[in-house]
């Protein structure tokens, strides 16, 4: 009989978050192994989906919906009948939903699994909020009651892991990075990074304030190459109608903000001369995977409170946050240099080769049996951190 795993996950059915992303993917590769799974979200009813009423209490409602991640608000029959269900329970974000199913799964001895996929320098971030004591608090908040009440906590980095760890959380802790599947993986091609008439520079991410888009347009904009530059953002989110606003300011006819399919994304990574990532806060950072997997260049924010950052396989593909300058230099430099283009696409590729999607499944697998078999879960074999190297000099 198949083991079932319920899901919590309140936006599931919001596609363009990271989040709802890599747990699709996990998801979709796991139920080929024989896996059942069933979500508890917001939304539309769906077969194996159990829908909650999303938060309305204003303001806080208004704040959701702007930021696009709607938050639902616990039935605990609800809960529990779908617990009764599940082998095992794996919680994403920690929040209201996410709060009651622990406490619902331990009453009733059902594991329970967490990931660690919000930052409370996100949270605060949107909030206008940035003082070091209310991000240490909502840490303990959440490490209370989320993560040392689950058998184990998932993180998708070493930084992410030591975040943790650094806020003394003794639940056990693994890195599984959320991974790269194999459709994102080519090879750089020479003729790829020849000199050009025109450029093209690619963003994607989530149209939110952390992820500083705007940065990166004014950036292109005082790039030397800023009139033979195309711009495609890749996105949505809250700020959307601001970020278009700027497009057109500042780079008018030559750039594009939009939503795209999986088969247009991966033809822009696989077309595009150089990848930026601009953003503040970040646990992972899926989209500079996917960008070198498919043999690009890329520059991303060197923010200490990015995991991103660990990526970078030369320093110059690291540029000082939040300075435009240092970004619009760094942009120069490798459209000036498809030689050290050409060699860093090939870092970047060999580097992404370490994080594949199958490898990730296969870990996220060992943890569920290691759960479902009531197991130790401090001391998995199977779940080692790849730890990135930095390069030390230059392409």
């Amino acid at each position: 009989m198949a083991q079932r795993i319920g899901i919590v996950l309140d936006f599931w059915d919001y596609s363009f978050n990271g989040t709802a992303v890599s747990t699709q993917r996990f998801i979709q590769a796991l139920e080929k192994q024989g896996y059942e799974f069933v979500i508890l979200a917001t939304g539309v009813e769906k077969p194996n989906k159990v829908t909650f009423k999303p938060f309305s209490l204003q303001p806080f409602k208004w704040i959701l919906n702007k930021m696009r991640t709607p938050l639902a608000l616990p039935d605990d029959d609800k809960i529990r009948q779908t617990l009764a269900q599940c082998d095992l329970v794996h919680v994403q974000i920690p929040f209201f939903l996410g709060a009651r199913v622990i406490k619902i799964a331990n009453e009733i001895n059902v594991p329970v699994v967490c990931s660690f996929h919000v930052q409370p320098e996100n949270i605060l971030h949107n909030l206008a909020m940035k003082p070091k004591f209310l991000i240490n608090l909502l840490y303990r908040f959440f490490i209370k009651h989320f993560y040392e009440q689950a058998d184990c906590v998932v993180c998708p980095s070493l930084f992410a892991q030591k975040m943790l760890k650094k806020q003394a959380l003794s639940t056990p802790t693994h890195v599984v990075s959320n991974g790269i599947p194999d459709r994102f993986f080519h090879a750089p091609r020479l003729e790829r990074f020849l000199p050009k008439r025109e450029y093209h520079i690619l963003s994607v991410g989530r149209l939110a304030k952390e992820k500083h888009q705007d940065l990166i347009i004014k950036a292109v904009a005082a790039s030397n190459y800023a009139h033979k530059v195309k711009l495609t953002l890749v996105g949505a989110g809250p700020f959307e109608k601001n970020v278009k606003r700027l497009a057109n300011k500042y780079l008018p006819g030559r750039s594009h903000v939009e939503s795209v399919s999986n088969e247009a994304l991966m033809h822009l990574y696989q077309t595009c001369d150089l990848f930026i990532h601009a953003g503040e806060i970040e646990l992972e950072g899926m989209s500079v995977m996917e960008a070198m997997a498919s043999g690009l260049p890329v520059i991303v924010s060197d923010s200490k409170d990015s995991a991103a950052k660990d990526f970078a396989v030369n320093p110059l593909s690291l540029f000082h946050f939040p300075s435009e300058e240092d970004l619009t230099s760094k942009i120069d430099y490798w459209l000036d240099n498809p030689k050290a283009r050409a060699q860093v696409a090939e870092l970047n590729y060999q580097t992404a080769l370490k994080y594949s999607h199958s490898a990730s499944c296969k870990k996220l697998e060992s943890i569920y049996q290691r759960a479902l078999n009531q197991e130790p879960l401090d001391n998995l074999d199977a779940v080692v951190a790849f730890t990135p190297r930095a390069a030390s000099g230059e392409s």
